[in-house]
């Protein structure tokens, strides 16, 4: 007869939290590949008219990409944030029958997941700025202003 664990309240939001999560991308994205590219192909359709403007009115391409990369993508990330985190609730209210889904998990999961998504696309787009420029571009040095 298998024995029945007692977690930790911890444990159980560890484990529901994950769980949420991948089921959230999983709901997001799918198997679909364009879903995938969509977190590095929205910040791209933002900046272009952006870089545009700013581009043609101070002619530095590099200071150009770095308010892009720290400016532009940081609130793209909490607009996403907020409005996934408001829809959160409703979209998830009948995981709240079963005891261990409260909706904080539920809210927390997606600001987690709009995180991850958040930093991918900045590490893509540090990545372009590194092929570009030839060097490295302190993003952290950089968000720290915002925070």
């Amino acid at each position: 007869m298998p024995t029945i664990s007692s977690r930790t309240g911890i444990a159980a939001m560890k484990d529901v939290l994950l769980a949420l999560i991948v089921r959230e991308t999983k709901t997001r994205f799918g198997l679909k590949k364009l879903g995938l590219a969509w977190i590095f192909l929205e910040p791209l359709m933002h900046a272009i008219p952006v870089y545009m403007l700013r581009y043609y009115r101070s002619n530095n391409l590099e200071e150009t990409y770095i308010l892009l990369l720290t400016g532009l993508i940081p609130i793209l990330f909490l607009n996403s944030a907020i409005s996934k985190a408001a829809e959160a609730i409703s979209a998830n209210i009948n995981l709240f029958s079963f005891g261990v889904v409260k909706p904080f998990d539920v809210i927390l999961s997606r600001v987690v997941l709009e995180f991850i998504l958040f930093t991918a696309s900045i590490l893509f787009f540090s990545l372009i700025y590194y092929f570009i420029f030839g060097r490295v571009v302190e993003v952290a040095s950089y968000l720290f202003l915002l925070f």
